[in-house]
């Protein structure tokens, strides 16, 4: 987050850059080439993570509110709203995270030729956790 506790422009960058990656990946699963189709099991992976990135726009609202309750709201609110959206990365975000990581990425590797076809939304996946690390490090959450 950004000083004072505001969502910065970089998450919903990210987030942005996490969507374009989804659909630039559904875009090229849409036709691929005869020898570069998609298994049934692929397919409703597309679909799956697919559907999460839309819920996921539910979570950002979350985190939002959270970030403007802070110096506004009394404390104890503020605080609860802080801790329901950290809750929400750790039990919702994270794993969709490492899901796209584990199984998505490589899917969209093969169909689109390349040996790391999103890299860019893996190193946003990395900053997260370094993040995450470093919150617990201190004592937060």
């Amino acid at each position: 987050m950004a000083r004072g506790g505001r969502p910065g422009g970089g998450e919903l960058i990210q987030e942005a850059i996490e969507v374009a990656v989804i659909l630039t990946g559904m875009r090229e699963l849409r036709q691929p080439a005869a020898q570069e189709r998609l298994s049934a099991q692929e397919t409703a992976l597309a679909h799956r993570c697919s559907g999460e990135q839309e819920s996921s726009r539910a979570d950002i609202a979350e985190r939002r509110a959270a970030a403007d309750a802070l110096g506004v709201a009394p404390p104890a609110e503020a605080i609860a709203r802080v801790r329901s959206a950290h809750r929400l990365l750790i039990e919702e975000v994270e794993p969709h995270e490492e899901a796209e990581q584990d199984e998505l990425y490589p899917v969209l590797d093969r169909l689109l030729g390349g040996t790391d076809a999103a890299a860019d939304d893996r190193s946003g996946h990395g900053e997260f956790k370094r993040q995450e690390r470093e919150k617990r490090r201190h004592g937060h959450f």
